[in-house]
């Protein structure tokens, strides 16, 4: 996951789960007016009928202080 402040980045974090429902991964940055938007990739690998499939998922969100 990565935090964008006004559409750079300014911290990340990476986190990996075996065998979940859901992950997190934290991060901090210094609260000041802006726009914020997170970031956040993640890849799951699933085994149907004995062949993996991987798919990639993106998701994000923003907030803008005034």
């Amino acid at each position: 996951m990565a935090l964008y402040y006004n559409g750079s980045q300014v911290t990340y974090n990476s986190n990996t789960v075996y065998n979940a429902l859901s992950a997190t991964a934290d991060t901090e940055y210094p609260l000041k007016q802006g726009s914020y938007q997170t970031g956040a990739r993640a890849t799951i690998t699933t085994v149907l009928g004995g062949s993996s499939v991987t798919s990639p998922i993106y998701g994000s969100a923003s907030v803008t202080l005034p």
